[in-house]
């Protein structure tokens, strides 16, 4: 139905709930490490051609890439295949990368207001009770921070459940607190000198987390991602940034 001519309208107008169920799927697909042999399905490729195999994990990955191309969304799946997302989706370790990865292509490419729907979808799974969900929503809501018209949102402070996260033992929950941090911190605005000591506050605990965890390569790399926009907003001559940054 998905890709049914005709049925884009109806695709774009369910696409934030569509989003969300199809990649919830491939989190608890990739989590019960199917076997790669484990043939579930066969696409046909034309004449000339065999049949294409799909795994479990292949199919959970072509229910969104058949969600993206039946909205029109083409843009975002070249963005996403530029940047290895749906090898990253693939991973368990790597999944909330994957989600970045295509929530960066849906800020370059759609308007606020589809970017307000994804992100209001998000606020009642941040702190559920189930990992899955809490994972895959924070590493949208924290990467939507990216868009500046998100990051200024009036109907929520933005802030709070970062600076919540970057306390939490678990060393990706922190990461995301400090991306959406780092992603604030790129934006001006009025809030601009609690972000600053938020940066602050979230890297040090970020440091620690690393020396603590000894962390893999992909953790590593995000935070040097989130390096530049934090030494950048930390700069400054604030008496509060200057007090946080001595403890």
């Amino acid at each position: 139905m998905l890709s049914v001519p005709g049925c884009r309208d109806a695709v774009q107008e369910l696409y934030p709930r569509l989003l969300l169920a199809v990649l919830s799927h491939v989190q608890r697909v990739i989590e019960q490490n199917p076997l790669e042999n484990m043939v579930v399905y066969r696409k046909e490729c034309g004449q000339g051609h065999r049949p294409k195999a799909f795994d479990p994990s292949s199919c959970a990955l072509e229910a969104v890439k058949t969600l993206l191309s039946g909205a029109g969304y083409f843009e975002v799946l070249d963005y996403v295949e530029e940047h290895r997302g749906w090898d990253l989706l693939s991973s368990p370790s790597e999944y909330y990368c994957g989600i970045m990865e295509i929530t960066s292509a849906m800020v370059k490419h759609f308007k606020p207001l589809h970017l307000h729907r994804i992100f209001n979808k998000l606020i009642p799974l941040l702190n559920s009770e189930n990992e899955h969900d809490k994972i895959m929503s924070r590493a949208f809501y924290a990467q939507l921070l990216w868009h500046r018209s998100v990051a200024q949102s009036l109907e929520l402070d933005v802030l709070a459940p970062l600076k919540k996260w970057i306390q939490e033992p678990n060393p990706i929950m922190r990461l995301l607190g400090l991306r959406g941090i780092s992603n604030l911190a790129l934006h001006p605005g009025k809030e601009r000198e609690k972000v600053r000591i938020s940066a602050i506050i979230a890297f040090g605990k970020m440091l620690k987390c690393v020396n603590k965890y000894k962390p893999g390569p992909v953790i590593h790399n995000e935070i040097y991602c989130a390096l530049v926009p934090l030494m950048l907003v930390m700069q400054g001559n604030n008496h509060e940034i200057l007090k946080v940054s001595q403890n």
